[in-house]
């Protein structure tokens, strides 16, 4: 019955469809290139229509697939391509922004700070055995591999902190990643905050990350998540979130919403004066968690989106930060290096 209705259903779809879209061509002023946009009904007949396939068990969609146990994929940015390996890299192309990411380096390193260069793995990385099997890995090196491969064969001292093993490992006995969104989640998160702090504790020791047991993990309500959104799937997912059992420090933010899209300046001030001073260049992986963990580790913080920065070299020189962190999701990487090359 459920294989009989899958087959009608697309018909009853395209028949609502077309007779919406006859009716509303009789609308004064809405023509062919405008119905897109005023289309009556069109958000909600999306959702229902992928609401239905899902139900029916479809499973591959315009921007994400679903995989094994309910676990959500996104597939868009080339990440699902870069998941099978099949993506190659520009090697001359990114052999300069290496370069340029050094030179980056070298102006940190003169006047006696510390950069690092962070890199998320996409949830697919981390997760692999809850993919669909028709989506089979082909490729011998992912995009990140052959761009550390480059690093290594240019002898780069940038320190690069990939983030892969850290995640898998903590993967095996806790969820890092929320099965509907595309982001980690707050226990994710932390496991990346204690990579990278312990790492800047090396050079600025009263930095040094707080252990997990200084948490508390509780669980949060259920919202719609970001795979979800995108599709218009009616689907909740509840995650957790990390209560210090500790007083944090008391921390001033001012954030300034810049012109493009939704993008804010974030400038953090610690009650603290005696740590060091972080600048940060994100993407949307901050906002989660990430971002509540470090900050309570500098006295003053300075995030932005790395996008919409027009000089990485003169931002960093004008901040003068102790520790500079460009931190990006691993299917972003070649697009951050390549805004490197272009502005730095």
């Amino acid at each position: 019955m459920q294989t009989k209705f899958s087959r009608i259903y697309p018909f009853l779809f395209v028949s609502v469809f077309f007779l919406t879209l006859l009716i509303q061509l009789g609308v004064p002023n809405l023509t062919l290139e405008t119905v897109s946009e005023e289309f009556l009904w069109k958000d909600s007949l999306i959702r229902n229509l992928n609401n239905v396939r899902r139900q029916l068990g479809d499973r591959v969609f315009s921007e994400a697939i679903i995989g094994k146990e309910g676990w959500m994929f996104y597939t868009g940015d080339k990440s699902l391509e870069d998941y099978q390996r099949t993506l190659k890299i520009d090697p001359r192309g990114t052999r300069n922004a290496l370069r340029d990411l050094a030179l980056l380096d070298e102006i940190v390193n003169g006047y006696g700070g510390k950069l690092l260069l962070v890199v998320v793995p996409d949830k697919q990385t981390v997760y692999p055995q809850y993919m669909p099997d028709e989506t089979p890995v082909l490729g011998e090196l992912s995009r990140l591999d052959r761009v550390l491969n480059q690093a290594r064969d240019l002898g780069l001292d940038v320190e690069i902190v990939d983030l892969r093993g850290v995640l898998i490992e903590a993967s095996a006995s806790r969820q890092v990643y929320q099965k509907a969104d595309t982001h980690w989640n707050c226990l994710g998160a932390y496991y990346g905050y204690r990579e990278v702090m312990e790492r800047v504790a090396a050079a600025y020791p009263e930095a040094a990350p707080h252990p997990l047991s200084d948490f508390e993990i509780v669980p949060t309500d259920p919202i719609v998540r970001d795979i979800p959104r995108m599709l218009g799937f009616d689907h909740l997912e509840g995650g957790w979130d990390l209560i210090p059992r500790f007083i944090p420090n008391h921390l001033t933010i001012t954030e300034e919403k810049l012109e493009k899209k939704q993008y804010f300046r974030r400038i953090v001030e610690n009650e603290r004066s005696d740590l060091p001073t972080a600048l940060v260049f994100h993407d949307s992986f901050y906002d989660f968690c990430f971002n509540q963990f470090i900050e309570q580790h500098f006295s003053r913080t300075y995030a932005i989106h790395y996008g919409m920065v027009e000089d990485y070299s003169d931002l960093i020189e004008k901040e003068r930060a102790d520790v500079i962190i460009i931190q990006t999701a691993e299917r972003f990487l070649t697009r951050v290096l390549a805004l490197i090359k272009r502005r730095g």
